[in-house]
């Protein structure tokens, strides 16, 4: 989905991991012989928060490479880039800095969090172009006590109440350091939790310790669908016939980093979940087909999830999203597809195959135009 003064082509082209010639050529003509077709390239990264992604990708195929601004140069195309990675650069500082105390503290009560999202690339320096607007990490509920005073000890003061039941404690945010951080009890919303009930996610959880400070981490395998569920389900990417981008690379990097044991644990949990299984394979064929991701065979998405695909690639050049129905079609097929593979155990799963319908009727605000803003990248996301 795309408003009138946006080139999501030209930003999917300069975010693919790998580019032809000619695919290099066509981007760099464009980009030199229009040079308000940069303007519209930063307005469509920046509402998707991706700009540091923008300005790797444009270095890295050597179209433009970002300069160190100085007070006394005037500003240049260059010199812009090279400011949104430097603004970039140090927001993650600030924010890394600030976990890295967080996580001291919380050791120091015994506490070892177990790390999501953004937090994880904080901690780990990879990628480096990943944004996020606040801190998550998931506690036990017995330290729910203990992580609130170590918050308050440090500064941080409730931002917004979050309701006993909802996933997250309040959102908290440190005025000095600029940061917030949210404590989860599940690292799941309700949607996203439908989509992967029954998967030990949080009890499979692995210990490790990076730089001195002890964590938790999510399995791999566990890792990629996190993002995947964050983006497709709970933020309503699918009910709208979208995907993110911004959730996009992120699954499309972490899915070159699998290895053939994970691989084969991956599918072991898909062939569980036949509607999970229809959503990552429709993420794998647009790694593959906007991103350029190489795809193991063990992982070939399926004919269903590539029509899926193609139905989501054409909406990209219009302002418009998927009709109810549509969208709905869309997902049912995509798990139908998944469910013929092994109609012997097809009747365990169902409810898998009406779960859209749940979800369109349940979640689809009527008014749906800022909700259908969200699932298409256009506005904050973490």
């Amino acid at each position: 989905m795309q408003l009138h003064d946006e080139r999501i082509d030209l930003l999917i082209a300069c975010l693919k991991f790998s580019n032809s010639h000619e695919e290099l050529a066509t981007l760099r003509g464009t980009l030199m012989a229009e040079p308000e077709m940069l303007d519209c390239l930063l307005r469509t990264s920046d509402r998707r928060f991706m700009n540091a992604a923008l300005v790797d990708g444009l270095g890295t195929k050597g179209i433009l490479h970002p300069a160190t601004p100085a007070p006394d140069k005037p500003m240049s195309t260059r010199t812009r880039l090279g400011q949104i990675r430097q603004i970039h650069e140090e927001r993650r500082a600030a924010q890394t800095s600030a976990l890295k105390v967080i996580l001291s503290e919380l050791n120091d009560q015994g506490i070892e969090p177990l790390l999501v999202k953004g937090a994880v690339s904080l901690l780990t320096g990879k990628p480096s172009w990943r944004f996020q607007r606040d801190l998550d990490f998931a506690i036990h509920p017995d330290e729910v006590e203990r992580t609130t005073d170590v918050l308050k000890q440090l500064g941080f003061r409730i931002l917004k109440e979050m309701g006993q039941s909802h996933h997250h404690l309040d959102s908290m945010f440190h005025d000095d350091l600029g940061v917030a951080v949210e404590p989860h009890l599940r690292i799941n919303g309700p949607r996203a939790a439908r989509a992967v009930r029954g998967l030990p996610m949080m009890s499979s959880a692995v210990h490790a310790e990076v730089d001195c400070y002890k964590v938790r981490m999510l399995r791999p395998e566990y890792a990629l669908l996190h993002g995947l569920v964050h983006h497709h389900f709970e933020n309503r990417g699918g009910i709208y016939g979208l995907i993110g981008l911004k959730g996009l690379l992120e699954f499309a990097y972490a899915l070159e980093t699998l290895d053939e044991e994970t691989i084969a644990e991956l599918n072991i949990v898909l062939q569980r979940a036949p509607r999970l299984a229809a959503a990552t394979e429709l993420w794998i064929a647009a790694s593959r087909d906007w991103l350029g991701t190489t795809i193991p065979a063990a992982l070939e998405p399926g004919s269903a999830a590539n029509s899926r695909l193609a139905n989501i690639t054409h909406r990209l050049s219009s302002p418009h999203t998927a009709s109810m129905v549509a969208a709905c079609y869309e997902d049912m097929a995509g798990v139908a597809s998944v469910m013929s593979r092994n109609p012997i155990h097809a009747w365990r799963h169902v409810g898998a195959l009406l779960s859209p319908v749940y979800d369109i009727i349940g979640n689809r605000p009527w008014s749906g135009r800022p909700r259908a803003m969200r699932a298409a990248g256009l506005l904050a996301f973490s």
